[in-house]
């Protein structure tokens, strides 16, 4: 009884009172396995039969003994925090698109290398961009591709991307052609199935929640600097930070030379 009036105590006092009422609606079966989780980590604890003196860098498989941990220390608010991980739609999101994409891109000391699609163009090294934008609009998350709705009125080619598998198979994607530079760019398309969430729930979490629309643009908002803190942090293990990059700002895609911010691309035939 003790352990449960911890946990219902840590929901009580949780740092967010809109993520409760938000993982509470829309995770209602997830929360309910989480907390007997943690219930019985606790419970394994008091016992002896567990140790949750973890040590440091924990990773993903360990979040709910970490959560454990914290509400046992009676520290909510990083509990909290673990919580909101565990929940969160970005994170199976950003960790599928590195993967997929990402992690497959073949990495140089210059950059990554690329080439016009079916043009028989010579290969190109250049840094590779990823734009996660702040928020997405509805005529955005319908659109087809995002780089061109995040980048309208440029000149966006096809490229293809050398694969770090041997016989694997070429991946695709788009670059904005500036004179005799090829920018190469992606706006992953992944991201409009957080929006897409938020709209889907967007009735039941103003009737049963009481939030308004501000406050769920805040939530979705939220997930999407996840994704990119998650996706720069994925970048930084495969030991990629000098050849991909993530950006917050469409205009920091652009060389100095042009008068916006973002590194200067090299190019072969620059």
């Amino acid at each position: 009884m003790e352990l449960l009036e911890v946990i219902l105590e840590f929901i009580g006092k949780i740092a967010n009172p809109l993520v409760v009422c938000f993982v509470v609606i829309l995770f209602k079966p997830q929360l309910g396995n989480i907390l007997e989780r943690l219930l019985g980590i606790l419970k394994n604890a008091e016992e002896g039969r567990q140790d949750l003196q973890l040590p440091g860098g924990f990773g993903v498989t360990n979040l709910s003994e970490a959560a454990a941990l914290q509400v046992k220390k009676h520290d909510l608010p990083s509990a909290a925090k673990i919580i909101q991980k565990l929940l969160s739609p970005a994170a199976p999101l950003v960790v599928g698109y590195v993967e997929n994409f990402v992690a497959r891109m073949k990495k140089g000391e210059d950059g990554i290398q690329i080439k016009l699609l079916n043009e028989g163009s010579p290969p190109t090294v250049s840094v590779f961009t990823i734009y996660i934008p702040h928020e997405l609009t509805d005529e955005e998350t319908s659109s087809t591709n995002l780089v061109q709705a995040k980048y309208p009125d440029t000149d966006i080619q096809k490229i293809s991307i050398a694969s770090n598998t041997p016989g694997g198979r070429t991946l695709t994607g788009f670059a904005i052609r500036i004179k005799d530079r090829l920018l190469p760019v992606d706006v992953p398309q992944t991201l409009t199935s957080i929006r897409l969430v938020f709209k889907f729930r967007e009735d039941q979490l103003k009737v049963e929640a009481n939030m308004g629309t501000e406050q769920i643009k805040k939530l979705e908002s939220d997930n999407l600097d996840e994704f990119a803190q998650i996706l720069e942090d994925r970048i930084k293990k495969l030991e990629m930070s000098k050849c991909v990059r993530v950006i917050r700002d469409p205009s920091h895609l652009y060389p100095r030379d042009s008068q916006a911010s973002g590194p200067r691309m090299t190019s072969a035939t620059a």
